[in-house]
């Protein structure tokens, strides 16, 4: 009667899936995480662009104003 024996190296093979595992999940949270820092970045660039260009034009506005009214 034969008996089965456990495959050389199989808890060397789990610890590697797992690890495998742990690696995958850790870099889709990071790269999650990065695209949300990114997009965080690009509103707060796009609010500033956009405050500066409503400056910009209230400040054209009030130097035709200050022309016409002179």
């Amino acid at each position: 009667m034969s008996t089965l024996r456990q495959p050389a190296g199989l808890s060397d093979l789990w610890t590697l899936q797992t690890a495998y595992s742990l690696t995958m999940h850790y870099t889709i949270l990071w790269i999650f995480t990065n695209l949300l820092i990114l997009s965080y970045s690009c509103q707060l660039v796009t609010r500033l662009f956009m405050r500066e260009q409503e400056f910009y034009l209230l400040a054209q506005l009030l130097l035709v104003y200050y022309r016409c009214g002179t």
